[in-house]
C-alpha cells in the first residue's frame, strides 16, 4: 500500500462517524427485550455481549438470563438509528436525542425495559 493510500484512509477514518442508536437485547423465549441507547452503537454492542459472556455485565436480570440459557437464546441488534444532524456537522453532543429515541422506542416496545447500569439514565 503506498503512501498516498494510507493517508486518504487515515483522512475518511478522522471523517467517519459510529453509528448511534438504540441497542435491543431480545430474550427470544420469553420475549424479554432489554433497551440501551449507544452513541457508538457497534461498540457497545459488541461490550454488552462480550460482558455477558464473561459473566459481568452490570444489569443482573439479564445476566442472570443470559447465564442460565446461553448466547443462542438471545438477539442482540440495534433497532432504532440515530442519524446525524446534517445543518449541523459540528454537533458531538446526542445526548438528549438519544435519551428521547429511547423513551419513544421503549413505549412502542410493551415489555421491554431499560439496561440497568448504575450511573447511567440508559444512554452509554
Amino acid at each position: 500500500m503506498n503512501n498516498e493510500r494510507k493517508k486518504q484512509l487515515k483522512q475518511h477514518y478522522a471523517l467517519s462517524r459510529p453509528r448511534m442508536g438504540i441497542l435491543c437485547v431480545r430474550h427470544t423465549a420469553s420475549g424479554s427485550c432489554f433497551l440501551l441507547g449507544a452513541k457508538n452503537a457497534d461498540a457497545v454492542l459488541n461490550s454488552c455481549l462480550f460482558q455477558a459472556k464473561m459473566g459481568s455485565h452490570p444489569d443482573k436480570e439479564l445476566q442472570a438470563l443470559f447465564t442460565q440459557h446461553g448466547e443462542d437464546a438471545f438477539e442482540i441488534t440495534i433497532c432504532r438509528e440515530l442519524p446525524y444532524d446534517k445543518k449541523d456537522p459540528e454537533k458531538t453532543d446526542y445526548s438528549a436525542e438519544l435519551t428521547q429515541l429511547l423513551r419513544k422506542t421503549l413505549a412502542e416496545m410493551p415489555g421491554s425495559r431499560i439496561i440497568n447500569i448504575p450511573g447511567r439514565n440508559g444512554v452509554k
